[in-house]
């Protein structure tokens, strides 16, 4: 599998910036690069095997825990969540909701933590923890909305849409969890 020029860009980065915070991004847009790579690969082939996807989410994860941020920074708070998202392809929402609940303690009120509790609630109505849902869901409510349209998957949407509104997606969420 070929992997985008940009990788290879943001390697030279790494290499000529390693002591800047520069790093950190770049680290981090090296594995999307592989992510990216790997989403177009699945999507190209007719059948990616149950083992197949299992060891590509492996790499994924093994990639994007060697990201050198510091914990609360955008870059380890993009890292874990997209090792949330891995998990969560893979059905391990244990995981994934032990990641999205790290992100959402940590990082101060705003995108971030925006779509960690969204995803936290969308996780915990999978594992049928009703109650925790809510709660996450809540606490979306009581956060300033955030919007995005995520084309092509470049930004970070919430598990539940590609596009939205916080505020709506978080009622929506409470009203059916309560119903």
């Amino acid at each position: 599998m070929r992997v985008a020029p940009e990788f290879d860009f943001y390697a030279r980065l790494i290499e000529q910036f390693p002591e800047t915070r520069l790093r950190q991004f770049a680290e981090w847009r090296q594995v999307e690069c592989l992510r990216r790579n790997s989403l177009q690969f699945s999507w190209r082939s007719s059948y990616i095997s149950d083992s197949a996807a299992a060891e590509i989410r492996r790499k994924l994860i093994a990639r994007y825990e060697k990201v050198q941020a510091p914990e609360g920074s955008v870059p380890w708070a993009w890292a874990q969540m997209r090792i949330g998202r891995t998990y969560y392809s893979g059905n391990d929402y244990e995981k994934a909701a032990e990641l999205y609940r790290s992100v959402s303690e940590v990082m101060p009120n705003g995108p971030d933590k925006v779509r960690a509790l969204l995803d936290l609630t969308v996780t915990l109505r999978k594992l049928e923890q009703r109650e925790k849902a809510i709660k996450a869901a809540a606490s979306v409510l009581a956060l300033t909305n955030v919007e995005w349209n995520d084309r092509m998957f470049e930004l970070f949407s919430p598990l539940s849409s590609s596009r939205g509104h916080s505020q709506l997606m978080a009622e929506g969420f409470r009203q059916a969890l309560n119903n």
